[in-house]
């Protein structure tokens, strides 16, 4: 995956430095929409997918999960 990462939302292209900005700037619910094509310096298109992890709340007594995009270069 060669930089910048271009994100086209219907016709509203953003392009950004790195995957990790690109993937901040993308929501979720709008990725599981379909919302977002994605792509790299070449064109080519990348994919975009949602992670669950799960983070520690209040002082890590408990845990929650938290959905993140990421853009997977295959």
């Amino acid at each position: 995956m060669k930089t910048p990462i271009s994100i086209n939302e219907r016709g509203d292209i953003s392009i950004f430095a790195s995957a990790e900005e690109a993937e901040s700037y993308m929501e979720p619910i709008d990725v599981e929409r379909g919302e977002y094509v994605v792509t790299d310096a070449d064109g080519l298109h990348l994919t975009v997918d949602i992670v669950v992890k799960e983070v520690p709340l209040l002082w890590g007594l408990w845990k929650g999960r938290v959905r993140k995009v990421r853009i997977i270069d295959k």
